[in-house]
């Protein structure tokens, strides 16, 4: 028993375990590029989301603190016409 198991690290095993354990590593390097780039596309999708929150709530506050009449020229101007 103990004779396999010394056998495992000598000779060709040896390096058979060393390319195993490169592949492994490769592996690993190339899921965390792909998560980096996930992680990296969210925060850009989060970004723009936030731009348009502010612009949004920009308009919102602009809106409510519009004159009446100029309110109602936006209603016209930009309600759908079917």
């Amino acid at each position: 028993m103990w004779n396999r198991i010394v056998g495992l690290f000598t000779g060709s095993a040896t390096a058979i375990w060393a390319y195993l354990a490169l592949a492994g590593i490769v592996v690993g390097i190339l899921l965390g590029a792909r998560s980096a780039g996930r992680q990296a596309e969210q925060i850009a999708n989060m970004k723009k989301t936030l731009e348009a929150v502010k612009v949004r709530d920009e308009i919102k506050n602009t809106v409510a603190a519009g004159d009446p009449d100029n309110i109602a020229e936006l209603r016209r101007k930009w309600t759908r016409k079917d």
